[in-house]
C-alpha cells in the first residue's frame, strides 16, 4: 500500500505543469545586449529597447563590495574573488549580443535566466572556471547535475575562488554580514 502512495505521489509530482521540475524556459528574449554587471551573477540588458535586470540562474558568485556613491562608505562588505568574479562576467558578456532564457522572476523583479553568447552557458561557464558556486537550493532538472559536476571539477582543479582553503559561500557570508 506504501509503494503504491509513494508511486502515485511521484506520478503527481512529475505530471505537474511547474517549469521547477522541467527545468525549462519560460520566455527566450534571444536578442539582447549586456549594458552593466553588478556582480558575478548579477546583470543589466537591453532587450528589444527595454532594459532588465538579470540574475544568473542557478549561481552564487563571491559578493562584491558596495560603497555609497556620494560619501564613499561602506555600505555592503564583499568577499574574496567577488571583484574577480565581477570583472570575468563582464569580459564574457558586456557589449556582446547575449540570449536570455528565463527560468522565472525572482522577488526583485529580476528575470532568473539562463545566460548564452552564442553556444557557451556563461552559467555553466562561471562555475566551471571557479568564480561562482552551484546554487543548489534553486538549481532543478537538467542544470542540476551539469553545475554540479562543474563546480566538483573546479574544485578539483583549484580554480578561481577553489584556491582558498576554505571559501565561504555567498548565502552563508549574506546571512552573517547582511
Amino acid at each position: 500500500m506504501k509503494q503504491l502512495v509513494l508511486l502515485a505521489l511521484c506520478c503527481l509530482l512529475l505530471s505537474s505543469p511547474a517549469a521547477a521540475w522541467a527545468a525549462t524556459p519560460i520566455r527566450v528574449l534571444p536578442d539582447c545586449t549586456v549594458t552593466d554587471v553588478a556582480s558575478g551573477d548579477t546583470l543589466t540588458a537591453l532587450c528589444d529597447g527595454r532594459k532588465v535586470l538579470v540574475s544568473l540562474y542557478g549561481i552564487d558568485a563571491p559578493e562584491v563590495e558596495r560603497r555609497s556613491r556620494k560619501t564613499g562608505r561602506l555600505l555592503r562588505p564583499g568577499q574574496p574573488f567577488g571583484e574577480e568574479a565581477k570583472t570575468v562576467l563582464e569580459q564574457k558578456v558586456v557589449g556582446n549580443p547575449v540570449q536570455l532564457e528565463v527560468m522565472t522572476v525572482d522577488r526583485g523583479k529580476r528575470l532568473v535566466s539562463l545566460v548564452k553568447v552564442g553556444e557557451h552557458l556563461i552559467n555553466r561557464e562561471m562555475i566551471a572556471e571557479g568564480w561562482a558556486w552551484a546554487y543548489r537550493h534553486y538549481l532543478h532538472g537538467q542544470y542540476n547535475v551539469d553545475f554540479i559536476v562543474a563546480e566538483k571539477a573546479a574544485r578539483a582543479a583549484r580554480n578561481g575562488l577553489w584556491q582558498q582553503h576554505s571559501p565561504q559561500a555567498p548565502w552563508e557570508f549574506r546571512k552573517e554580514n547582511w
